[in-house]
C-alpha cells in the first residue's frame, strides 16, 4: 500500500472517530418506536455497568424531576402541565415525593420522608398517618373545650333566664303598686274595700286593699296584690293619721 493511500485511510478513520464523538454529544432524534430490552438509567450520574438490581428505570442525579408537558391548544381540551419532583434542590430542604401542577404553580401532593418533620409524612405500614393522630388529638382538645364552653353557655343562659324572671317580677311589683294606689275613707265611712287592676310595661296585676277607721284621726289600711305573669304576690300595711 502506498504512503498516500495509508495517509488517506488514517485521515478517514480520524474523521469518522471525530464524527462519532460529535454525534455522541449531540441531541438524538429517533423517528420510530424505541424499545429497550433491559433497564434504563437517565441522569448525569449514570455510569457504565450501572447496577440496576430489579429496577427497570433509574433517574440518577442531584435533581430528579419528571415533567409532563401537555401541548393541547384546542378549546375545551385539558392542558395543564404536571411534574413529579423528588426532594428540594436547596441545602436544608425537604426530602419528599411531590406531584406538582406546574401550570398553577401548586404542589397538590407531598409525601415526606419518615425522618423529615417539616411536612406531613405518611409512614409505610403504619395504618394511621401521624398528622391524622395530631388532628385526632386536636379534635379531642376542641371537643373538651366545646363541652366546657357549652357548660358556660348553659350557665349564662340560666343567669339570663333568672334575670329575665326577676325583671318580670319587678314589673309585676310596679303593676301591683299601681293597682293598690288610691282609695281612702270618706268622712261618713268606717270601712272600705277596693279592687283594682294595674299594668306596667306588659306586666299585669290585680290588688285588693281596704281601710278601717280607728277613731276620728287614725285609720288602718292594708292590701294584697297578685301578678299574673310569674304568679308573684305582694302586700302592704299602713296607718293613716289626719287632723
Amino acid at each position: 500500500m502506498g504512503r498516500a493511500k495509508v495517509l488517506k485511510v488514517a485521515f478517514g478513520a480520524a474523521a469518522a472517530f471525530m464524527a462519532s464523538q460529535i454525534h455522541a454529544n449531540a441531541d438524538q432524534v429517533i423517528a420510530d418506536d424505541l424499545i429497550v430490552q433491559g433497564s434504563t438509567c437517565v441522569g448525569f450520574d449514570c455510569v457504565n455497568n450501572e447496577n440496576f438490581g430489579f429496577d427497570t428505570i433509574i433517574l440518577k442525579e442531584n435533581n430528579t424531576r419528571i415533567f409532563f408537558n401537555d401541548t393541547s391548544t384546542s378549546a375545551g381540551f385539558p392542558a395543564n402541565d404536571w411534574a413529579i419532583e423528588i426532594n428540594d434542590s436547596a441545602s436544608g430542604g425537604r426530602s419528599h415525593f411531590s406531584i406538582v401542577d406546574r401550570t398553577a404553580g401548586q404542589t397538590l401532593l407531598r409525601l415526606c420522608a419518615v425522618a423529615d418533620t417539616d411536612c406531613t409524612p405518611i409512614l409505610p405500614g403504619a395504618g394511621l398517618d401521624p398528622q391524622t393522630a395530631i388532628n385526632t388529638a386536636d379534635i379531642a382538645t376542641n371537643t373538651a373545650n366545646i363541652a366546657s364552653n357549652t357548660a358556660r353557655i348553659g350557665s349564662l343562659e340560666q343567669t339570663v333566664g333568672n334575670l329575665q324572671e326577676e325583671n318580670q317580677t319587678n314589673k309585676e311589683g310596679v303593676a301591683m303598686a299601681l293597682a293598690m294606689g288610691g282609695g281612702g275613707l270618706a268622712s261618713d265611712e268606717n270601712y272600705a274595700l277596693n279592687f283594682n287592676y294595674g299594668n306596667f310595661d306588659g306586666a299585669s296585676a290585680a290588688a285588693m286593699f281596704g281601710s278601717a277607721r280607728l277613731d276620728d284621726r287614725w285609720s288602718l289600711n292594708g292590701g294584697i296584690g297578685y301578678g299574673f305573669g310569674n304568679q308573684s304576690v305582694g302586700g302592704r300595711l299602713g296607718v293613716r293619721v289626719g287632723w
